[in-house]
């Protein structure tokens, strides 16, 4: 049966710790048979390859980002490997990990993310760092920037995390960017069916923080027709895949992931987390993606202006800086933001200690700890974009 993504949109302001199987609060994620993670760059396809230069965003820490030339904007970051203490040998362990989020471009000023991802970090919209290009090149293994790859946020349009009316639980976040999106860019197409169970998916996102990878193994598990909030897949997602974007074989942007299972696993041999494995996902074992069509219509219901979206223009004085205003038309809707600072004073990396992720960690990562010599990994309720960081830095962020 075939379900049409129009719903009663609601307005989420609180949050709650939600009970064990809710979505909202990514916990983490596994590994379902084969790892089907990839590198993009490898891939035949060009529209798949070419998504996280055109359309998918990675929310950054500025403080990672330096300077290179006068044009460009390198990343000097830890690696996943001394950022979350897992082994050598897991894929992408020595790659960069400078990601706490991934975001889809949904109009030509607008992203969707996980509300967690904006909303329960304590980033202030004005320091947040979103990206295209944040993906290795085939060739030389490097990421790079322009100037005008990043883009700050101008304002959070709207928002819902928690539970709802009508057994829904929501979790979903609109970051207005600081200007309209250049002509190379790719708004992406939202899905208008929900999928049915077994439908293949592709899945882009930043897991562990490193650049952009694609997961093309995902299947649907469980669509949940009847409130058309999140959908259950068995995607290979992990902490930094919050608001990675689940696609459907048409490259219609169904979902956004917000929540996981438990990812890792401490191997006390070589000391050193490895990823968890199980041959395949379950309602139970699996991964949450809201969908983003029943956001995008509580955003419009909400008083959003946008022609593409909500068939609704804006004007200058109405509160929102529409896709025609800047700062110098109609400065009221579009006061000019402060410069973004990059690359704040650098401290040596410092593997994180061993022990309890816990919550509430400065900058909004998780922290490892070391309990009497023994590891303990806690799969309590807790976000998937928050990871270890390797220490506290100084300055914003």
């Amino acid at each position: 049966m075939k379900r049409f993504l129009v719903v009663a949109p609601l307005c989420i302001t609180a949050c709650r710790e939600p009970a064990d199987g809710e979505v909202g609060y990514s916990s983490h994620a596994i590994i379902y048979g084969d790892d089907t993670r990839s590198e993009l760059g490898n891939h035949s396809d060009p529209s798949l390859r070419l998504l996280p230069e055109r359309s998918v965003l990675a929310l950054l820490e500025p403080i990672y980002l330096h300077e290179s030339t006068e044009s460009k904007i390198a990343i000097v970051a830890p690696t996943a490997q001394e950022a979350v203490a897992i082994c050598s040998d897991e894929p992408f362990a020595l790659q960069s990990s400078a990601a706490l989020c991934t975001g889809v471009l949904i109009d030509s000023d607008l992203l969707v993310t996980a509300s967690h991802c904006v909303g329960l970090f304590a980033k202030s919209c004005e320091r947040q760092a979103w990206a295209f290009g944040y993906s290795l090149d085939a060739e030389d293994g490097q990421v790079e920037f322009s100037r005008g790859d990043i883009y700050r946020c101008r304002r959070i349009a709207g928002s819902a995390h928690g539970a709802a009316p009508g057994d829904q639980y929501l979790d979903y976040a609109f970051v207005q960017l600081d200007r309209v999106v250049e002509d190379n860019r790719e708004i992406v197409d939202i899905a208008k069916e929900a999928p049915a169970v077994g439908d293949p998916l592709f899945v882009v996102g930043t897991p562990l923080g490193v650049p952009a990878k694609l997961d093309d193994g995902a299947r649907v598990i469980e669509s949940r027709l009847e409130a058309l909030d999140y959908f259950k897949l068995d995607a290979d997602a992990y902490q930094g895949s919050s608001g990675s974007g689940v696609f459907n074989q048409d490259l219609s942007l169904v979902g956004i992931l917000v929540r996981g299972q438990m990812d890792l696993s401490w191997d006390q041999t070589r000391a050193c987390f490895v990823s968890r494995r199980i041959d395949t996902g379950s309602a139970e074992l699996s991964e949450r993606a809201s969908y983003v069509a029943s956001a995008v219509s509580a955003l419009c219901v909400g008083g959003w202006q946008s022609k593409r979206l909500c068939a609704r223009e804006g004007h200058c004085g109405d509160g929102h800086c529409g896709v025609e205003e800047t700062g110098e038309t109609c400065g009221v809707d579009c006061p000019v933001l402060a410069p973004l600072t990059l690359g704040l004073r650098q401290r040596p990396i410092e593997r994180p200690n061993e022990g309890c992720s816990v919550g509430g960690a400065r900058d909004g990562r998780a922290i490892y700890t070391l309990a009497g010599g023994i590891l303990l990994l806690t799969v309590g309720a807790r976000f998937r974009s928050r990871r270890p960081t390797p220490g506290p830095r100084e300055g914003p962020m």
